[in-house]
């Protein structure tokens, strides 16, 4: 068809069109809404459609057996609301919310606004983008499949008697139900809405690349993996004022539930259980409620020592890339008197970012 049409092929990728709907639900609205503001090119690409559509009519018309619409079986919070249609990442269309013009993205941003709740004292929001990378959305889709069919495999039923206090960790898990339920979908796997702190000049890579590579940054000392939080006060812990917060949603298969006993409050941290391992046996990542300890609020959070209910905060310790699906970035700015305007930047990743 000629290279002038693949421009067009990120608004195709941005509405998951597949064969199935390329060739029943694509029509001259749909091409307008998929960006193809030419009517020119609009006819043409129709014109193809239908040379498509009759070349496979035989094998369509002697296959009986019902064509398997891959997305339309995910509804949710998850699924994508606006069309987007930037390219500022690599393989991801993003979005810039404008509330004031828009009465779509005016819905959307107080909602975030909402699941962002108070910020630290002295930062500010700049502003807030969508992203969607088609590739870890269907990657996230396929993973939330396979969760629903290993759920009820033995192998991955949790055996909290074989550990220490067991009714403390099923506390732990009954606090994550609050969690999973505020997220609304169609579909039998746990799905949670968290948080992830960063630097600016990072957020590319998290969300064109996925959040793999951040489990080599160090050793953690819930697991050696990529770590994440309900709470986006806690996680701005974990950036500076003009960082960036990266709302993700994130599956789950059979949290292990982290308490005081493998990470008592006065040791060091390299003594924790699970200081730079892997994931526990066959559970598919930690859950770990925190509290500061001695009433540090600046850096040391650990399971509170008198049972859950003294947690302030939370920790994911999440392994599997599969598993988290970015959706909103939101772009910090210091307030007009903020709270680490006097800690240089050298101290402030120290201590934020890393957790020895």
């Amino acid at each position: 068809m000629g290279a002038i049409y693949e421009t067009y092929i990120y608004g195709f990728q941005q509405h998951n069109i597949n064969g199935h709907r390329l060739l029943n639900f694509v029509d001259d609205d749909a091409l307008k809404e998929f960006g193809v503001t030419s009517s020119h090119n609009r006819r043409v690409i129709i014109f193809s459609i239908r040379q498509l559509k009759n070349k496979h009519a035989p094998s369509m018309i002697s296959n009986n057996a019902p064509v398997r619409d891959f997305y339309s079986e995910y509804l949710g919070d998850f699924v994508p609301r606006l069309r987007l249609t930037d390219s500022t990442y690599p393989h991801t269309m993003s979005c810039v919310l404008k509330p004031l013009q828009d009465k779509a993205h005016l819905v959307l941003y107080d909602q975030i606004i909402n699941w962002l709740e108070p910020l630290p004292f002295g930062i500010d929001i700049d502003k807030i983008e969508l992203v969607h990378n088609p590739q870890i959305y269907r990657m996230f889709l396929q993973q939330m499949n396979r969760t629903e069919r290993q759920q009820t495999q033995d192998a991955f039923q949790p055996h909290l008697d074989m550990e220490s206090n067991p009714t403390e960790r099923r506390n732990v898990l009954d606090r994550l139900q609050t969690l999973i339920q505020q997220v609304n979908h169609n579909r039998k796997a746990s799905v949670v809405r968290l948080w992830h702190g960063c630097k600016r000049d990072i957020v590319s890579q998290l969300v064109s690349d996925g959040f793999a590579a951040l489990s080599k940054l160090d050793n953690g000392w819930f697991g050696k993996a990529m770590y994440f939080t309900s709470s986006a006060e806690y996680a701005a812990k974990y950036t500076d004022p003009t960082g960036c917060l990266i709302m993700c949603y994130v599956v789950l298969l059979n949290p292990f539930p982290v308490i005081t006993d493998d990470a008592p409050p006065l040791v060091s941290s390299k003594t924790f259980r699970f200081y730079g391992t892997g994931n526990y046996a066959n559970y598919q990542c930690h859950y770990i409620p925190v509290a500061p300890v001695n009433e540090d609020t600046w850096w040391n959070f650990r399971p509170p020592p008198n049972g859950v209910q003294d947690a302030t905060f939370d920790e994911f310790a999440i392994f599997q890339q599969s598993d988290i699906l970015p959706q909103v970035i939101v772009h910090l700015k210091p307030g007009t008197t903020s709270s680490a305007s006097g800690t240089s930047n050298e101290n402030f990743q120290r201590i934020f970012l890393s957790k020895e």
